[in-house]
């Protein structure tokens, strides 16, 4: 995706206006026509902390009534199978078997989701990459976090933390379009990014809120609030009056979902910046920063990628994206500017933009230590198999 200068002018301020494909063109000057309608109440709020955090960096959030509300629903929605089932036994039992099969079987749909951890092929042992693994010690002890008990490989431009199974293991996951192409000081920024998210308070990686977050978008996925009106009406004549009703009641339960994602909205942005600033104090300000432009870069670079596979392998990666990004450095801003037009009043992360600006305008730091290139190269050498898998998604 290229920025492009149009010969149209900005009606507010005369500069010539931008374009990133066919997109609306905006003025990258005053913002004019930047933000669609659905963005705008979103960017309200990204804005209203970007200003609060960039003049002071965010501390953990303190216990609030709504998140003690969300523990209190959470426990109530996590009865809620447990009841059903034993209803269901109930009137099985006294004879009722027009109302009893049908209550254990939405008790099961409406279990508490542990999440299944990810299968053992696509799990690294330390003895697979002991290189990457010290890494990964170093920034947890660096950072003042667990060391995540599992790590596993994804053909992923991301990176994430999760904990998930009856234990609630906790988990790292490297994306290695995105880990591949990286220089050695923004692989720390990342995994300190990512190890951050143990210990920033994310209301939504607690097992004791998850029901509430979850529970009823699920039953709104049941009751078919995803469908359109359209196929609800034509989809079939005979049952549409039950069609109807059923989705309005998942629109319900999704206005729900909605209102409850926009309420921890705050802390879950909250929490982003947080671990960014572990980042900052793990990697150093000029690596989280530019690991932020990455970010804002992904999806042109894994276009990029995908377009020169038949001639670049992920040796060349690294070479192949520093290139494209320090020719776009002169248009960073714009980029930067684009992601607000894509923010969501239910999206945990702050624009990708506003986080690489956050980065610079906290007090500049020094990383607390440095991976060398030599380390980072004998890390690629143990995920080279890896690597290749992902190389060969893009040539298919």
């Amino acid at each position: 995706m290229e920025i492009a200068r149009t010969r149209l002018t900005c009606p507010e301020c005369g500069t010539q206006l931008s374009r990133a494909g066919d997109d609306a063109p905006w003025c990258a000057s005053c913002e004019w026509n930047l933000l669609t309608p659905a963005s705008k109440l979103a960017t309200r709020w990204d804005r209203a902390l970007f200003a609060e955090f960039s003049r002071q960096r965010p501390t953990k959030p303190p216990r609030t009534p709504l998140g003690v509300a969300l523990v209190i629903v959470s426990v109530l929605l996590g009865l809620v199978p447990f009841a059903l089932l034993g209803w269901g036994a109930w009137l099985l039992a006294n004879g009722s078997w027009l109302l009893g099969p049908p209550l254990p079987v939405l008790a099961f749909l409406l279990r508490p989701r542990l999440g299944r951890l990810p299968g053992k092929d696509f799990r690294l042992r330390r003895e697979q990459a002991p290189t990457l693994f010290t890494l990964i010690d170093r920034v947890a002890a660096a950072a003042g976090t667990p060391v995540p008990e599992i790590v596993t490989i994804s053909s992923d431009y991301n990176a994430s933390t999760y904990r998930m199974g009856f234990r609630f293991t906790r988990g790292l996951n490297i994306g290695t379009y995105l880990f591949a192409t990286l220089t050695p000081q923004q692989r720390v920024a990342l995994l300190a990014h990512e190890l951050g998210h143990q210990v920033n308070g994310d209301p939504a990686r607690g097992l004791l809120v998850r029901p509430a977050l979850t529970t009823f978008g699920t039953l709104a996925n049941m009751f078919g609030a995803y469908e359109s009106m359209r196929e609800v009406v034509f989809g079939g004549k005979s049952m549409m009056p039950l069609r109807f009703l059923m989705f309005l009641v998942g629109r319900v339960f999704l206005a729900v979902q909605v209102g409850l994602s926009v309420l921890v909205f705050r802390d879950r942005q909250r929490a982003e910046y947080l671990a960014d600033g572990v980042a900052v104090d793990v990697a150093g300000s000029e690596a989280t920063a530019s690991l932020a432009d990455r970010s804002v870069l992904g999806s042109p670079i894994v276009r990029l990628l995908a377009y020169r596979a038949d001639t670049k392998g992920p040796a060349d990666w690294p070479a192949l994206v520093a290139g494209f990004h320090a020719a776009r450095q002169e248009e960073i801003s714009a980029y930067r500017q684009l992601t607000l037009r894509e923010s969501n009043l239910w999206d945990s992360h702050p624009p990708s933009g506003l986080r690489a600006r956050i980065v610079e305008a906290w007090p500049q730091k020094s990383p607390a230590f440095v991976l060398s290139e030599r380390e980072s190269a004998r890390i690629d050498a143990e995920l080279a198999r890896w690597y290749g898998l992902a190389y060969q998604r893009l040539l298919n």
